[in-house]
């Protein structure tokens, strides 16, 4: 009759959605395209190797560029330099405020008006330590803010036809108040100088890359006496 014969036709129809599920379960699925979460992204200051490796870096002073554009104020771009240098470089740390000027406070000061506040001599003693095979690399306690400033100071310095020696300049990523804070009312500007100095020492773990450092502080030398001699 025509109820026995739908029983029939609707087993039959189970029968092969079933079987079509088995041989669903059984094929390889392809690989989704789709992720089930959204991706987090990080910021981050530091780049991978392969990320360097895209760069297509030169040996020594490498200029880049970074720049934003937003529909109001149009486009921003801030230059940089990135250093490459091979597993043999010999560096020399030098400080600059106190080490390089006169003094901390007004070394900060006196150049922004015009003036000359950096010891007699030092970049005729710097020439004659690069020109015996070592690389400079100038630390500060300063802000990020304050990054253009510092360039333009160490580039200014001339003294009877002599120029500092070119070298990274490596300050704090921190604000000015931050860094300010650091230097004036803890006096402790030398906990990020020993960081950075550590992560730079980090890449060359054969050997210890640093050979010499400059500083004003007793705090700064005794640390880095203590990498260096390591």
């Amino acid at each position: 009759n025509d109820s026995e014969q739908e029983d029939s036709e609707v087993r039959k129809l189970t029968a092969k959605i079933e079987q079509e599920k088995q041989q669903q379960q059984q094929q390889p699925r392809p690989p989704s395209t789709h992720s089930s979460h959204q991706t987090a992204l990080k910021k981050t200051m530091i780049l991978s190797s392969d990320e360097l490796k895209r760069l297509n870096l030169k040996l020594g002073k490498n200029k880049v560029e970074f720049s934003v554009t937003t529909s109001i104020q149009g486009t921003t771009t801030v230059d940089a330099n990135i250093f490459l240098f091979d597993h043999m470089t010999k560096f020399v740390i030098s400080d600059i405020d106190g080490t390089i000027t006169k003094s901390d406070v007004l070394g900060h000061i006196i150049p922004l008006v015009g003036g000359d506040w950096s010891h007699d001599g030092i970049a005729e003693f710097f020439n004659a330590i690069q020109e015996n095979g070592y690389q400079f690399i100038y630390l500060s306690a300063r802000a990020i803010g304050q990054s253009q400033i510092t360039r333009n100071f160490l580039k200014n310095v001339k003294q009877y036809d002599r120029e500092l020696p070119i070298g990274p300049l490596l300050i704090s990523p921190d604000t000015l108040m931050t860094a300010l804070y650091r230097e004036v009312i803890e006096k402790k500007p030398e906990y990020f100088k020993i960081e950075c100095l550590k992560n730079i020492a980090s890449l060359f773990p054969a050997k210890n890359p640093f050979y010499a450092g400059f500083g004003n502080r007793i705090n700064l030398i005794h640390k880095n006496s203590f990498l260096i001699s390591r």
